[in-house]
């Protein structure tokens, strides 16, 4: 395969050369514990999907996955929504641990459904995962209990004495869940991620400025977007052809 060669069509677009594109696992850097009950729950990113899943811990710092959810942008967008309703409900004042918001997710003999309900033991919120059948019936559920009174601030009365009280946030691992969540519906759309290709991409052109001459001496072949070339206008460049023009371009332009 050629540097800078994609994936699923031949080099003349006919799609006679499909080759599979291997996704990659982005993992999250949150991570909560509930040692209590010695599990956690953790974030990760695969294939377009965000992935919310509830693991067992296991000695060594090891961890056993129960069961994972994986929700589409659309989803997270819904569950957003419903997680303003969960807010709302609190706010009355009236709760009852059984009543949850969430949002299921795949069309398969089971599936799998994340809800969000409160913790009559201390008002914190609970998440359960889990998978019901075609028949709505639960099959399996987990839950991840976030912790109240855990996550703490200090507040000094008198810095010189050390004379300090802590100042619990109890919400503090589900708004980050919900900011995860939120930031994820937000984000797919590919805004946030061309800005940064945008502003980074004399980078790549950089290091290609280094490394296209030891591609040229060693034969090695490169994709530039109509086939394979031994010449430097890959796409992974900014000398490849294209049919639009910049903003760099239209500014000169304007201001010739």
């Amino acid at each position: 395969m050629a540097i800078g060669e994609n994936y699923t069509n031949d080099f003349n677009g006919n799609g006679g050369d499909q080759k599979k594109l291997f996704e990659q696992t982005y993992y999250s850097r949150l991570r909560f514990k509930n040692e209590t009950e010695s599990n956690s729950l953790n974030i990760s990113y695969n294939a377009g999907l965000l992935k919310i899943g509830i693991d067992q811990m296991l000695d060594g710092f090891k961890y056993d996955n129960k069961i994972t959810i994986s929700l589409s942008p659309t989803k997270s967008r819904i569950l957003v929504e419903q997680l303003a309703a969960l807010e709302e409900y609190i706010a009355a004042g009236k709760i009852n641990d059984n009543v949850a918001f969430g949002v299921n997710a795949g069309m398969k003999e089971k599936v799998t459904f994340i809800a969000f309900h409160v913790n009559p033991e201390d008002n914190g919120i609970i998440i359960t995962i889990g998978t019901f059948d075609n028949a709505g019936k639960i099959i399996d559920r987990y839950d991840y209990r976030c912790r109240t009174q855990y996550h703490y601030g200090l507040t000094w009365s008198n810095l010189d004495s050390n004379k300090l009280d802590k100042t619990f946030y109890d919400n503090t691992e589900y708004e980050s869940i919900k900011s995860t969540i939120v930031d994820f519906a937000r984000f797919m759309n590919g805004a946030a991620a061309y800005s940064v290709a945008d502003l980074t991409r004399y980078d790549s052109a950089r290091i290609l400025n280094k490394m296209n001459p030891i591609y040229d001496a060693l034969h090695i072949e490169r994709y530039n977007g109509g086939g394979k070339s031994f010449q430097q206008n890959s796409f992974l460049n900014n000398s490849g052809a294209s049919s639009g023009r910049s903003i760099d371009q239209i500014e000169s332009d304007f201001m010739d």
